[in-house]
Formats: structure tokens, C-alpha cells, sequence
């Protein structure tokens, strides 16, 4: 059997150890060429000598079964019909929904699969090692696509020393068989029976009675027998008897207490217990035997552990429900041709003295028979293997791998099937996740107040206050017990008004306890579907954080008169994600009826605080009484059947250290001490720290200390927690801990044996929580005194390995690949594959149409780039971070302000790599852009500027991702950074606006009246609070932020520290201000400065109290503070320096003129206190503050304050003037002089202010009209800006491309542009304006020689451009238009065509039912004027020809065609009822949905003949247009699906509450195709594509092969789609987007496709016109579509 490893020599000098602080990344790193090359040698051996020439992964069926896992589930689970609903209409739902405490029979259920692998060691080395190496990472791969986590527990592997030294091997497998069968979700045991009944031990402990009878039995045998007298002088003394165990027993002493070199490996010591243990069990065994006890208790005393595992597994089956039985395997093996006298038989039989035991076999044959009892046959799989002495022979013979196959297929199909049924069960039952959720919380409060005792006093308290406040507080130190008190408090009142009429309801949350409460969003939405739930509410609770906080507070006051008391536990715990700590998720209005029970951890100053602020009452949690000592500790080691010594207990009762978490420890340290162990060996640590560092000892004791550090250390060091699976795969790349864990066994599989995390975390027991999401059950430390012990223990000096060790883990560096490892006892370097648990980004792809669908792996998402950083893996972090499908996979998930920390930390870190940087520019500044759309990075990155890494990963991404096949290339992009970082939407205009003095934060004012304060680095809404404010300062640490008002100033809390909950106003002063005030924070932050109304006052920040004030003797219009406090520059009739301490003038600084008016102007020192810069109604000055020179430093700049304010950076290199006009205007200063314009405003900017960015930039932040904030980095602004932009003054209103695609014709509401398309980028080329009286309002047509232009004008006219026209006199691009006169009443225009002539095709109000197709100006106007461009034609002089195509007056035309001979025109039309009649094409819109049929009649032009009718469903439509491809008519609507009435009933149930959603699926819309034969009007061809698509560009006549099939040509249809100001386009035929594009903040407003379909033209709101061009991507490589 091949072992999955190959022994080769060290080629690259990998070290021959390894210690504890590793650094094998580096190390290994370089050995990844070698291990590749070996990778098929390796799999060659990894797969069961031959068995199979492909995994199973690989192999019919089970390749089949892994694709469909999550398919077939789902398809199960909707046979059951409506479960979920069912579930909530039981009495057990609705008790638990109101808070009632579960009964002793309800216990949590896990997402976990636990299977206990129990068989006989020797004699099935085949078959487990087939397991390890085929079956289990096959089916763990299946379990986890069902949200599973599968683990088998084989005792083989990883038994220690220390557990026989303990004798625990017995204990610790009935143990784990009690554990899978309680925690397993599917299949939780399987025995291999061959024909060995197993090891027998003598009993590590036996009771009282017991013991002595067995005693007095031997001591007969002893008198009768000399040779029994020395089994009787061993049995006494390897016995001893504890009194510390509530029913008192004898205890096999450890091996090393009476032989000390045992556990040192010494061979004289081992062999001597071998001795001992044989006449021992021998004598014992016989006076068993002779003592007369029942048989069960012979059994349980003489057994073997195999017996003892089948025994427990299948015990009490027949009182589970059912199907528990299908949780249950037997395999039987027959040996043939079997030789006891052969050698090693005695590995697959027993034998006793040289012969086969009977005895043995006896029992192995009862075994058998109580299996046939309880395991149904069908559960059960029988095989035979030929005999032939030699285990390789044996699994080398082709009879015996036919079998072995069969066998390890039959262990497959039993898991799959088993985990199936768990899988579809839980889901459909148990696992309904509110009712898990609430069970889960509840039954930790009933387990945690049934081990409360004591603290009366306390408890009284803490009742009264919840019986008359609304919000009750109760904090204290952590590990004082405030959990306790909360559960114990909430179990009495549900208990009290268990048996009364009128209950109340109780809802109860541990915070960090379960998956769904570690964060807000999580937390609030399973409370409000639990209100709904027990209250009956018919309301559909939001998903998202600012929907919850609302409805939050909404339902609260819909529950009526019932009284409502919500318990909160350790809010101090929940993450920071959505500033949970300021607990501003609680309505500030509670109604009467409702009661918060909150607690909160004193260390935590901003949870505290923000407690303390909304809480009636607050109760400290004091430390513990003596008495409440000894109740605590007394009640916690009853639980475990245990007491101590007199003397024990008062050495633990000495302490100091009275808290309960103290006390918890000491109870489960002290449970292990014996009535014999003396009290000097009773050894406890003095502090709670001290406590945790001896428990941690203890353990890496028990479990082994290189174990013990891995693991703990890996779980201290993940961000967010770690999973089982996590870390039993992260161990398992850890060769240290592999080589000390195989003491006795190396596996085939070079893996961690999950039975070693599974006796460690039973260990740590309640100081471990489970966490997490998406059914993934993450285990973190409850305690914050747990984590800091452990990360100094465990991860300080580690750290870098640590973190490198679980970023390889998941990138799945280890996955697929062999690791190299030092072999200990060959001192070789062997690879081996540890079966690492792949760690893809995209867990399940869901529909290739709806990306949404997607299943991203969050785990990988959340971890990743935290241990990447850490770890100082540069070259990892830019692959991952900066790569296209992590940054859509971030955006999907909601995680890009996550993502943009991280690259913002990444880049600080490492500032060689401008890939973070550019990409951290990129999603900032298109954040609210990719957070609708997630799947618009890529093309968001090639609209970078190409210097840009983020055009470069764009591009590579392209060429190799299998599934993109279209791009679109922007030709009109600016090769310089954009300076524009990012926008905060406001809801009203932006009047003030002022940065954090280190630049993370800027507060905002608006015309609302709200103060806004934001965290630039992610653009994140930190806080938001009432006030009128016209000016801002900020403290240095920005604990709070400064706002003055016309009421004065407040201080209000951040929330990000300093005890300061978010909102809170720390400090009002009520003082006079006046707009030019200005303020100065020493850095002591303990005193406030401020100027009014010509004093300066200083006030105490703490309390707001006037401390002093002095006298200006002026009341200047400016001022300006130095960074000091040294000096105040002043702006009255001069410009002064006042010294702030002598209280004096010290310096006047001189001007050109002297100027008695300086209104708007603003003085600034520069950030080092040199210079002073002033912008005064006369130019702007710079003096230097030192030496007696007044004069200013070089000449004054042209830039003033006589009409408008401006702003000052703080280097005094940059001016920014607030002029009021949509435009930035930015003046730098240095180190040279030069205007820059900055545009993007869409309303006049207001106010503007600057700051030093982290990377020492200088960011410039402005606020406008338009209600935005705009922050700008001013090194991306240069004299480039001032080049103005090709651009429409308002927002574009259409586009049209010539046939040829040489030109382009874009308008808005005042004139149209034309543009030269073969330039690069594209340029306008002429402007066409319309006549005085006009005004236009939108493109029309363009003739085929881009000649003439023709456009829609407000008076239901046309205006017509000649090219070739003579331009106006002012300028020489300017072609004015004619107009033209259409004579009829209100033209409803359906198109407008340039064919021979300008035809144009409406409908009026003067003729219903008959569309007319007119002549606007002949094919011989247009030659004429072509002939004679200066002279217009007159237009009476020539015929125009008017044709009209009439139905009856009930039909309502919405789209017309002409086709491209111009011999048939396609027409589409509604047929209205009679209270319709009225209601005229004039008045509907297009968004409006149409119901009736539709009518599309074909008409012969010439003729105005019908040459085909072509009637269509019923259906409610709308978006209707008709075009032509080739010779084809092509007809496209958008439809509402009709509802399947079929599926109605009169009494349909509401949803249940897990599947309810208040959003419209985009399902309920879809967009038809349908393309018509022209001679017959049959459908050709017809597409149906979902989703809202408006419109359909069909490529023109030349550019169509007329010899594919219709069906390939239709391909070349594109459905466009502009949705909440993106483009949307689509090929026919495609089932997916084929190409998005939207402007980082500006919304589209227009599109136009060219001819051939390869050139796009995008029309923003501000003006912009921008050129695409569509790029298919084939061979690696982008072509012209």
C-alpha cells in the first residue's frame, strides 16, 4: 500500500529541525519547483497501490455526486413541502419565540459531522488506511458544499503516552462515541468487525463496593493460591481510594507514579508494567469471575474496548426517533483461507497462552449478535478478504482489491446517503434558523443560572430595577460574573410568570455565543424576526443595518400592551463592524411596555459609556463574598460528581482573588485533585492571569505542549476565530506538531487526527465560545483575559509564522500540493500530501445569468488579507488584494469599506507596492458606484488611467478568465490620475466642512441642520448629530468633535474612544460666537481657546466653564491661531500678530495699501508656525513670523477675498477660491505657481478646507449645493486641468453614430455636438446650434455621408444642420441650424430617418389610428443644397410627399421601422378598450406598462397595402420598438411576467420568516425578441432575456453575413438597458451581461450604439460625452468585436 509519501535527498539544504518559532514560509518557499516535479509521483503512491488510477474525486460516480451535492438537497428538502412553516405553527416554536426555558430534552444542534471509526488495530490496517487516503477527503470535500463540517475520529491515530500513562483509552473512546452521537449531523458511528475481539483493560477506576468485594474475593483466592498473593500486593498498591468523588472509588494509579522512567520511554520500566499488568488483569479477571455480581457488571469490568464502543454506540437506539438508526454502520470481514499457524495470525485473531482465545471469541460472537438487534441490515456490509499471511500480499492480491474497492465504495455511499438525510432533516426541522437561534441563547442561560449560586443581595437588585426602568445596566470587571447574574435574573422572572395568565414576552442574547450574534446586523435581524414571530406581526424584516435600526425601533411600538423584556449579555463582545459599540441601534424612544437588560464590560470605556448614557439604572458587579465563594465552588464541583478535603478547600478559599471567573477556574483545576493528593502539591496561581497561564500548563501537560501552543496559538491569531476543519487542516501543514503527535503510529496520510482538537476543546470547556457565520461554527475565547494570556503565551513571539502559516492555508497553498517535511527517524526530506482543505474564492457559482447567485467563501474573505499583512507576504498580498475577482467578491459581500482598510493598511505597510495604493484609489473613488454594482471592477479598473496597476490586473484578468467575452475599452479617458478620491452623499447642501488634524476624519454641516463626521480613509459615516454648525475643530486623538452654532459649542462624543459614546455631548459651552471665530486646543486637550466679538476666552473642556478672559481692543474680521498657542494673527485694519501671554502687538505686517475692509478673509499659520499667509480684498500675502521683517516674502498673489472666501492648506502650498460656481479653482503656490480647475460638482461649491493626508499629500475636501463632499488629493491636480473638457454644458440628451462610424452627433437641451471618431481619443469637431427661437431636444437622425444632422426642437419641429454650411461669424466649428416646419398638430414621433431624403414617421392627436410617414425634406432639396452649401433651400418650392398607414381609431401606435430598401414599413400597435379610447400616444410613456395584445402589421410602402398582421399574447408590456436586421423586422418589448395563477390557492400561508423578502426579484421582468419573416410575418426567431432591458440595436444591413443561419445572426442584436445611471448591454442569444459601464459618480443619461455595433457613446448627466468601444475577448487576446 502506498503511504503517500517519497523519500528523496535534501537538493536545496532544507534545515534538519525545526523549532517552535519557524520560519517555514520562506524556508519551503523555495522548494516549490522541486515538490511540483514530484507531484505526480506523489499522487501515483496517494492512491491505494493501484487501486484506482484517479481519486474519487475524479471517478464516475462520485464525481457526478460532489457537482450536484447542494442541487439534490435542495431538491429533497422541497419534497417535504412547507417544514418551515409547520415549525412555526407548533406549540414548541411559539413557547420558545415567547421565552420560555427548554425542557431537559432539547439540546443545540451543530453543522458537524462526527463519525467514530471503532475496530480492532492489527488486524484492519487495509482498510483504515484505505479510508484515510480515499474515502475521507472525498466525503469531507461533499459534507462541506452542504455547509458540513465532517471529521472521523479513528483512535489509531494520535493516541499518547500521557493517555496510557493515565489510562484514560478506555474513558476517552466512550467519551468521543457519546460526543459524535449527541453532535453529529448525519452518520456518527461505523465498527470494522473482523474476527479479533480487542484489547481487554483492567478498570482505571472502580466504585467503593465494588473494589473491596473484588478484594475480599482475591484475598480468598490468595489462601488457597501463593501465586495469587502477589496479584492481590499489586492490586493494593496500584489502587487508591478517593474521597473526593461524591460516591467514592478506587483509582488505577498513572503508570509513572510507581515506575518514574515509564514516561521516558525506558525498556526496563516498560516491561515490568507489562508484567504488572498481566498478573493484575489475570487475577483480577478470575476474581471477578468468583465475586458474584450480575452480568452486566461482569461485562462492563472485563470487556474489551471495542465491545465497550459498539455497546455505547447502539445504546437506547430503540428509544431515538427512527432514523438515528441510519446514523449507524456495521462492517463484517471474513478471512478465507485462514492459518492461526501461520505467522502473524495473531494480528487478526486473539490468542491466550499460545492458542486462540475462546473466551474472546465467545464474546466477540455476542457482539455480533446484539448488532443484528439494533443495526437494520441494510446498514450493514459483509466482505471477504484471502488470508495470506502478509499484509502487502494481501493488499496486492486482485481478489482482495476487488473487495477492498467494493469496501471503501460501500463506507462512501453510507456517509453520502446518511449525510444527505441530516442534511435535508436539519434544514427542513431541526434547523430552522430562528428557532436554533433562540434555543441555542436560552438553553445557555438555563445551563448558566442552574450553576448559579448565592449574591442575594445583588440579585434583588437587579429585579427590582427590571420591574420600574426601561434600560437596566449592569457592568462590572471582566470574569465578575455579570453573565451569570443576567441569565440567573432572566431564568427567575420566566419561571415567575410561567404559570400566570398574562405573560410577559422575554427574549435573551449572549452576545458571541452563536454564529448570528458576534455582530449587529446579525444580532438585530434575529431579534426583530423573533418580535414578529411571537407577536404576530405581518411585516417583512430588512436585511441591511440601517433598514434594521429603523424597523428596530418601529416594531417596538407595535407589540400593544404585552410587556416586552429583552436581555442582552456582553455587548462589550459584539465586532465593530457598524459602530455597535455606541449602541445607538437602541431607539432613543422605548415604549413603556418595554424593558433593555443590558450588560457591558467596565474595561470597554465606549460601550460603557454609551450604556451609561441610556440607562435608568446601572448596577456594578462587586467582587465576591465569602460566602458566595464557598456556594459557587461547592455548586461547580458538584456538577462534576466531585468535593475536596477540608484542607483543600480552605487553601483554595485563602485567595484574594474573589472573582467568579477565578472561582470557575480553581473548581476546574481543583476537580483533578484527589482526597490523597497532599495540599503542597495543590498548587494555585494567586491572580486570574496567573490562574489561565497555570491552566494553559496544565493542558499542554495532558495534551502535549507542542500540540497545546499550535493550536491555541492558531486559534489566538485568527482574526475572527477558527473553525475544526480550519484548524485541523492549518495543524496538519505543521510538521513540529506532526512529529511529536505520531508517537506510536505514522498514518498513511501525513494528517492531524481530529481526535486531539476534540479532547482539547472538550478541556477548555465554557472559555471557548462558538461564533461565526454562514453555518461555519468558528471557535474564539469568551473572555478577554483568555485572549491576552493566550497571545502572549502562544502568538507574541510567533507571530509572523503564525500568520504565514493560515494565509498558505487559505490560498490552499498545501491543498492539491505535496508539503516537503524532514522525516525524524530517516533525516530525509519527503513530501506528502495532507488532504488541506481546498479554499476556493467562489464556493458554488449559482446561475451563469445572475452572479448574485454566487456562494463566496466569506471565511477566506474575513481572514486572508489580515494574516497576509501580518505575515509581511507581499508578494501574496498583491496577487490577492489587488486582483479582479477578490475586489467583486468583496463588493458582493458587502465588504468594500472592510477592503479598503485593508489595502490602506497594506500600502502604509509596504509603500514599494503602488498596486495597493492604486487600487485603494480606484474602489474609494467608485465605492458607491461598485457597491450597487459589484460586477463593474473590472471595467471600473480599465477605466483607469493605464499607468495604473489596476488597468494591468484588468487586463490580465481578461485574458485569462474563461467566462468574460466582451469588454469595453474607454476612449476618452484622462491619462492622468483623476484627483477626485471619493464623494459623501448628503441629504441637503454642504455649507462647512473641516478635516481631523491627522486627517482621518472630516465633519460636515448641511442645510438640514446635521453635523456629519466621516472617516476618509474608508468614507464610512461615523457619527451624526443635530446642530446648526458654521464652524468645526477637532481634539488630536478625535475622541470628539467640536462644533460651534449660533447656541454655542458642543463637544459630542466620536465613539472611538475616551469614554465618549457616539452623540453624546461631552461639554456645552454657552457662549456668543460670530461667523469668524475660531478656536485652539492645547495638546493637553484640557483647556478650549476661542475669539469672539474682539475677546479671547478660555474655557475648561471637562466641565465648560469660563476659565479667563481677555480683551482684543479690537473686533477684528479674521483670525487665525498658531499650532502652538503662542500667537494670534488678527485681520482689522491691518493684519497683526498678538502675543497670546504678554497679552500685546508684536509684529504689524505691511501690505501694498492699507485696507480698512477685510471681509472674507482668512489668515493661516503654515503647519511648522514660519509663516503667515493672508488673503485679504487686496491679493494674498505671505510674511515670515520670525525676525523683525514685516514686509512681505516675495509679491503678493492675484488670488482675494473682495467678492468670495477661500482656503489655505496647511504647507501654504495650495489656495483654494470658493467662488461659488460648480468649478474647484486651485491655486499652488509651491514650489511654482499654477491654476489647476477641478470639476465633478454639479452645483455651485461653499465651502472647501485641506488637510495632510497618512501619506503625507495634501487632500483638499469641498462641499457644494449638489449635497456631496468631495475629497481630493491636490499632487493628482496639475496645470492640465485647467484644459477645458470637451463637454456639454447641461446633461446629454442623445447620441447617434454615422453608418460608417466616422462620425458621432451627441445634444443636450441648448445645441448637439458632432465628433471626429478617427481621432484618438475622440474630438469634437463641430458645434451645431439651433435657430434664436428654438431650443432643442435631442438628436434625431444623421444622413449615411455624416453631411446632415437633424434634431428634435420643443415646438414639435425639426432643425436640419448642413455640414458644409459656412459656420457663424464668431466661430468657425459653429454651424447654426434651419428649421423645419412639420404641419400637423403635436407630432408624436416614432423615428426619424435620413433615406433618399429626411423622412420622418409620427402619429397625432388629429388623425387616431394612422401612423403617417412624411417627407421632411426631399432627396432633391438635399442635392440642391449640397450644390450650393452658402444657400439655404427654399423649402415651398419643393413637394413633400406624406404617406399614411391607417387601422381603426382603437389602435394605438408605439413603434414603427422602415426597412432598409425603405419598401416596407413594420408597425406596433396596442388595440385600447373603450376607457382608453382617450388616453393617446401623446400621454403614455414608455415606462409605462401596456395591457392588451399586441397588433405588428407589415405594410407595403408603395402600396400602403398590409402585407402580413401579426397578432400577440395578452400581456402587460412595455418599452416597445421595432427594428430590422438585414431584411428581417425585429420586434422587442420588456413584460411583466403574468403571476402562475395555477399555484394560488384561496389560503395560501404566509412565507415562513426565514425566506421572506421585501425586494422585487428581477425574475418578475424580462425582455422578448422576437425576429419575423417579411414576406409572412411567421416568428423566424425568437429570445427571451431576463431582466429589465429597455431597447435593442440591431447592427446594420452591410455588416450582417446573410449565409449564417438567422440564429447566428441574431447574436448580433445587443439589448441595452440604462438602470439607476448604468449602462446595461447584452447580446442576444448570451446569458449574461455582456457589457456595464458607469462613470465613477456621474450618472448615464444617454447611449447610442454605432452601425456595426463595436463603438458605444455614453451620455452623463453633467455633460460628459465618453467613447467605448466593445472588445470580444477570444485566445487570450481582445479583438474588435
Amino acid at each position: 500500500m502506498g503511504s503517500g509519501a517519497s523519500s528523496q535527498p535534501d537538493p536545496v539544504g532544507i534545515p534538519q529541525s525545526l523549532s517552535i518559532k519557524r520560519t517555514q514560509h520562506s524556508r519551503w518557499k523555495k522548494i516549490k519547483p522541486y515538490h511540483m516535479a514530484l507531484l505526480t509521483t506523489i499522487r501515483m503512491k496517494g492512491h491505494q497501490g493501484g487501486l484506482w488510477t484517479e481519486s474519487r474525486f475524479e471517478r464516475h460516480p462520485w464525481k457526478g455526486l460532489l457537482k450536484e451535492a447542494d442541487s439534490f438537497v435542495q431538491k429533497e428538502r422541497r419534497k417535504l413541502g412547507t417544514p418551515l412553516r409547520n415549525v412555526e405553527n407548533g406549540n414548541l416554536f411559539r413557547s420558545m419565540m415567547a421565552g420560555c426555558l427548554p425542557g431537559r430534552h432539547l439540546t443545540t444542534h451543530t453543522r458537524e459531522v462526527w463519525v467514530f471509526i471503532s475496530s480492532t488495530f492489527t488486524d484492519t490496517v487495509l482498510e483504515r488506511n484505505l479510508l484515510m487516503e480515499d474515502v475521507y477527503p472525498y466525503v469531507r470535500d461533499y459534507a462541506r458544499r452542504l455547509g458540513l463540517d465532517f471529521n472521523a475520529v479513528d483512535f489509531r491515530w494520535g493516541i499518547r503516552r500521557s493517555v496510557c500513562n493515565q489510562h484514560k483509552a478506555a474513558e476517552i473512546c466512550l467519551k468521543e462515541v457519546e460526543r459524535c452521537k449527541e453532535t453529529s449531523l448525519g452518520p456518527c458511528f461505523v465498527a470494522i468487525l473482523g474476527q479479533k475481539y480487542g484489547f481487554r483493560p483492567i478498570p482505571p477506576v472502580m466504585k467503593k463496593s465494588v473494589f473491596e468485594k473484588i478484594v475480599s474475593c482475591m484475598e480468598q483466592m490468595a489462601m488457597n493460591d501463593p501465586k495469587e498473593s502477589e496479584a492481590l500486593e499489586l492490586i493494593q498498591k496500584w489502587y487508591q481510594l478517593d474521597m473526593n468523588q461524591i460516591d467514592p472509588e478506587y483509582v488505577l494509579q498513572p503508570i509513572d507514579e510507581l515506575l518514574p522512567n515509564f514516561y521516558k520511554n525506558d525498556q526496563v520500566a516498560g516491561e515490568e508494567w507489562n508484567r504488572v499488568f498481566t498478573i493484575m488483569r489475570r487475577s483480577l479477571y478470575l476474581a471477578v469471575g468468583r465475586a458474584g455480581f450480575d452480568p452486566d457488571t461482569t461485562n462492563s469490568l472485563t470487556m474489551s474496548i471495542t465491545e465497550g464502543e459498539i455497546v455505547e454506540a447502539l445504546e437506547d437506539i430503540h428509544e431515538q426517533e427512527e432514523n438515528d438508526s441510519c446514523q449507524r454502520f456495521v462492517f463484517n470481514r471474513i478471512l478465507t483461507s485462514f492459518d492461526e499457524s501461520q505467522d502473524g495470525a495473531m494480528r487478526y485473531i486473539d490468542f491466550q497462552e499460545g492458542r486462540v482465545d475462546g473466551d474472546a471469541q465467545s464474546r466477540l460472537g455476542k457482539v455480533r449478535d446484539h448488532i443484528k438487534t439494533k443495526v437494520p441490515w441494510d446498514n450493514c456490509h459483509r466482505y471477504n478478504l484471502k488470508y495470506m499471511g502478509d499484509r502487502e500480499a494481501m493488499g496486492s492480491d486482485k481478489q482482495n482489491q476487488l473487495a477492498l474497492k467494493k469496501f471503501a465504495d460501500q463506507f462512501c455511499t453510507f456517509m453520502i446517503s446518511s449525510i444527505q438525510k441530516g442534511a435535508v432533516e436539519a434544514d427542513a426541522a431541526d434547523d430552522h434558523s430562528l428557532y436554533s437561534e433562540v434555543l441555542n441563547h436560552t438553553l445557555f442561560a438555563r445551563d448558566r443560572a442552574e450553576s448559579f449560586e448565592g449574591r442575594e443581595t445583588i440579585l434583588k437588585d437587579i429585579q427590582k430595577a427590571v420591574e420600574f426602568s426601561k434600560v437596566v445596566l449592569i457592568y462590572g470587571n471582566g470574569g465578575c460574573g455579570k453573565t451569570s447574574l443576567l441569565c440567573k435574573v432572566f431564568a427567575q422572572n420566566v419561571s415567575y410568570w410561567a404559570d400566570k395568565d398574562s405573560k410577559p414576552v422575554f427574549i435573551f442574547r449572549s452576545v458571541g455565543t452563536t454564529p448570528k450574534s458576534s455582530n449587529i446586523r446579525d444580532l438585530l435581524h434575529s431579534l426583530c424576526l423573533q418580535i414578529v414571530s411571537c407577536f404576530r406581526i405581518p411585516e417583512v424584516v430588512p436585511s441591511d443595518f440601517m433598514g434594521l435600526q429603523k424597523f428596530f425601533a418601529a416594531i417596538l411600538s407595535k407589540i400593544g400592551e404585552t410587556n416586552l423584556f429583552i436581555f442582552l449579555d456582553s455587548l462589550d463582545q459584539l465586532s465593530k463592524e457598524d459602530n455597535a459599540h455606541n449602541l445607538e441601534w437602541i431607539p432613543e424612544d422605548i415604549p413603556d411596555n418595554v424593558c433593555f437588560v443590558l450588560s457591558v464590560r467596565s474595561e470597554v470605556g465606549t460601550c460603557l459609556a454609551a450604556a451609561n448614557s441610556i440607562a435608568d439604572h446601572a448596577i456594578k458587579v462587586l467582587p465576591l463574598g465569602e460566602k458566595d465563594k464557598v456556594d459557587i465552588l461547592e455548586l461547580l464541583l458538584k456538577k462534576r460528581g466531585r468535593t475536596l478535603t477540608f484542607y483543600q478547600k480552605a487553601h483554595i478559599l485563602n485567595s484574594n482573588n474573589p472573582t467568579a471567573l477565578y472561582i470557575r477556574l480553581v473548581s476546574d483545576i481543583a476537580a483533578n485533585w484527589r482526597s490523597y493528593t497532599p495540599v503542597d502539591k495543590c498548587n494555585l496561581a494567586v491572580t486570574t492571569t496567573g490562574l489561565i497561564e497555570q491552566f494553559f500548563s496544565e493542558l499542554e501537560l495532558k495534551h502535549g505542549e507542542v500540540f497545546v501552543r499550535s493550536a491555541l496559538g492558531y486559534l489566538t491569531a485568527a482574526k475572527t476565530g477558527i473553525s475544526a476543519g480550519e484548524l485541523l487542516d492549518v495543524l496538519s501543514c505543521d510538521d513540529v506538531v506532526l512529529d511529536d503527535v505520531f508517537e506510536f503510529h505514522i498514518p498513511p496520510i501525513r494528517r492531524l487526527p481530529p481526535l486531539l482538537w476534540a479532547r482539547l476543546r472538550l478541556d477548555l470547556g465554557p472559555y471557548l465560545v462558538e461564533g461565526g457565520s454562514d453555518s461555519v461554527i468558528l471557535f474564539r475565547w469568551h473572555h478577554r483575559l483568555f485572549h491576552e494570556v493566550a497571545y502572549n503565551r502562544y502568538v507574541a513571539d510567533s507571530a509572523p509564522f503564525l500568520h504565514q502559516s493560515l494565509a498558505n492555508y487559505f490560498m490552499s497553498r498545501w491543498a492539491d500540493t505535496p508539503k516537503p517535511y524532514h522525516d525524524k527517524d530517516t533525516k530525509s526530506v519527503r513530501v506528502a500530501l495532507r488532504r488541506v482543505q481546498p479554499q476556493p474564492l467562489v464556493l458554488s457559482e449559482g446561475s451563469m445569468a445572475d452572479y448574485s447567485q454566487r456562494k463566496y467563501n466569506t471565511r477566506k474573505m474575513s481572514e486572508l488579507p489580515t494574516h497576509l499583512i501580518s505575515g509581511a507576504m507581499w508578494d501574496e498580498a498583491e496577487s490577492v488584494l489587488c486582483s479582479i475577482p477578490w475586489v467583486e467578491a468583496k463588493c458582493h459581500t458587502g465588504e468594500i469599506y472592510q477592503l479598503l482598510v485593508e489595502l490602506d493598511e497594506a500600502s502604509k505597510k509596504c509603500p514599494k507596492r503602488t498596486s495597493f495604493r492604486d487600487f485603494y484609489k480606484m474602489i474609494r473613488g467608485n465605492s458607491c458606484i461598485l457597491q450597487e454594482h459589484p460586477d463593474l471592477v473590472c471595467q471600473q479598473s480599465l477605466n483607469e488611467p493605464d499607468k495604473s496597476m489596476c488597468v494591468a490586473m484588468a487586463r490580465n484578468y481578461l485574458k485569462t478568465h474563461p467566462t468574460q467575452l466582451y469588454c469595453l475599452v474607454n476612449l476618452s479617458k484622462s491619462q492622468t490620475p483623476n484627483p477626485e478620491l471619493m464623494r459623501l452623499a448628503h441629504k441637503a447642501s454642504v455649507t462647512v466642512v473641516h478635516f481631523s488634524q491627522d486627517g482621518s476624519h472630516v465633519a460636515t454641516g448641511s442645510s438640514d441642520g446635521v453635523v456629519r463626521a466621516w472617516r476618509v480613509t474608508s468614507g464610512t459615516l461615523e457619527m451624526e448629530h443635530k446642530a446648526d454648525a458654521f464652524r468645526f475643530f477637532w481634539p488630536k486623538n478625535c475622541h470628539w468633535l467640536g462644533i460651534m452654532s449660533p447656541a454655542g459649542i458642543s463637544l459630542v462624543g466620536l465613539g472611538s474612544g475616551g469614554g465618549h459614546a457616539k452623540g453624546q455631548v461631552v461639554t456645552s459651552i454657552s457662549t456668543e460666537l460670530e461667523a469668524v471665530s475660531q478656536t485652539f486646543l492645547p495638546k493637553n486637550n484640557k483647556h478650549l481657546f476661542v475669539t469672539a466679538l474682539g475677546h479671547l476666552s478660555i474655557y475648561s473642556i471637562s466641565t465648560g466653564t469660563l476659565i479667563q478672559k481677555k480683551e482684543l481692543r479690537c473686533r477684528p474680521s479674521a483670525y487665525a491661531f498658531d499650532s502652538i498657542g503662542k500667537y494670534l494673527a488678527m485681520a482689522y485694519k491691518d493684519v497683526v500678530l498678538w502675543d497670546i501671554t504678554k497679552e500685546e502687538v508684536t509684529k504689524v505686517f505691511e501690505t501694498e495699501k492699507r485696507n480698512k475692509d477685510f471681509r472674507n478673509a482668512i489668515l493661516a499659520f503654515s503647519s511648522d508656525n514660519k509663516r503667515l499667509l493672508a488673503v485679504i480684498p487686496i491679493g494674498t500675502y505671505i510674511w515670515n513670523i520670525k525676525g523683525s521683517s514685516t514686509k512681505c516674502v516675495g509679491h503678493p498673489y492675484s488670488l482675494n477675498s473682495a467678492s468670495f472666501t477661500a482656503a489655505c492648506s496647511p504647507k501654504l502650498d495650495f489656495l483654494m477660491s470658493v467662488n461659488r460656481t460648480n468649478t474647484v479653482e486651485l491655486l499652488r503656490i509651491s514650489p511654482s505657481v499654477e491654476w489647476s480647475q477641478l470639476l465633478g460638482h454639479q452645483g455651485p461649491v461653499l465651502c472647501s478646507d485641506f488637510c495632510i493626508g497618512p501619506e503625507k499629500n495634501t487632500l483638499m475636501a469641498t462641499g457644494s449645493e449638489d449635497r456631496s463632499v468631495r475629497i481630493w488629493d491636490t499632487s493628482e491636480a496639475n496645470s492640465q486641468g485647467t484644459v477645458k473638457i470637451q463637454r456639454h454644458d447641461s446633461a446629454v440628451t442623445g447620441g447617434l453614430f454615422s453608418i460608417d462610424g466616422s462620425r458621432a452627433v451627441t445634444s443636450d437641451e441648448n445645441k448637439l455636438f458632432m465628433w471626429n471618431m478617427q481621432s484618438n481619443p475622440p474630438l469634437m469637431c463641430k458645434s451645431l446650434i439651433p435657430k434664436r427661437s428654438c431650443d432643442i431636444k435631442s438628436v434625431a437622425a444623421i444622413s449615411g455621408d455624416a453631411l446632415f444632422v437633424a434634431g428634435f426642437c420643443g415646438h414639435g419641429g425639426m432643425d436640419v444642420w448642413f455640414m458644409n454650411k459656412p459656420p457663424v461669424d464668431y466661430n468657425v466649428d459653429t454651424i447654426e441650424g434651419n428649421h423645419m416646419f412639420i404641419p400637423f398638430a403635436n407630432p408624436h414621433y416614432l423615428f426619424v430617418r435620413f433615406h433618399r431624403g429626411l423622412l420622418a414617421c409620427f402619429t397625432t392627436l388629429n388623425k387616431m389610428g394612422t401612423v403617417i410617414l412624411s417627407e421632411v425634406i426631399p432627396e432633391t432639396a438635399i442635392n440642391d443644397w449640397k450644390g450650393q452649401p452658402k444657400t439655404t433651400p427654399k423649402w415651398k418650392d419643393y413637394h413633400m410627399n406624406v404617406t399614411e398607414f391607417t387601422l381603426d381609431q382603437s389602435h394605438q401606435f408605439h413603434a414603427a421601422c422602415l426597412s432598409p430598401n425603405g419598401d416596407q414599413l413594420a408597425t406596433l400597435s396596442v388595440q385600447a378598450g373603450d376607457d382608453m379610447i382617450h388616453s393617446t400616444l401623446i400621454g403614455n410613456k414608455k415606462t409605462d406598462f401596456i395591457r392588451g395584445p399586441l397588433d405588428i402589421r407589415l405594410w407595403d410602402v408603395p402600396s400602403q397595402t398590409i402585407q402580413a398582421a401579426i397578432p400577440m399574447d395578452n400581456t402587460f408590456t412595455r418599452h416597445h420598438s421595432i427594428s430590422y436586421l438585414g431584411e428581417n423586422p425585429v420586434l422587442f418589448v420588456q413584460e411583466r411576467r403574468k403571476p402562475d395563477r395555477s399555484s394560488q390557492t384561496a389560503q395560501k400561508p404566509s412565507p415562513p420568516l426565514s425566506q421572506r423578502s421585501d425586494s422585487l426579484k428581477p425574475s418578475s421582468l424580462q425582455s422578448c425578441v422576437t425576429i419575423l419573416d417579411p414576406s409572412t410575418g411567421e416568428v423566424r426567431h425568437s429570445s427571451v432575456i431576463p431582466g429589465g432591458y429597455t431597447g435593442l440595436h440591431a447592427v446594420g444591413s452591410r455588416f450582417i453575413c446573410k449565409e449564417f443561419p438567422l440564429s447566428v445572426q441574431a447574436q448580433m442584436l445587443t439589448t441595452t438597458a440604462e438602470n439607476e445611471g448604468v449602462l446595461h448591454l447584452s447580446k442576444v442569444g448570451m446569458s449574461r451581461v455582456s457589457g456595464k459601464f458607469s462613470h465613477r459618480l456621474i450618472r448615464v443619461s444617454c447611449h447610442g450604439l454605432s452601425a456595426d455595433g463595436q463603438s458605444v457613446l455614453v451620455g452623463l448627466e453633467d455633460g460628459q460625452v465618453i467613447f467605448l468601444r466593445v472588445a470580444r475577448i477570444e485566445h487570450s487576446q481582445l479583438y474588435n468585436h
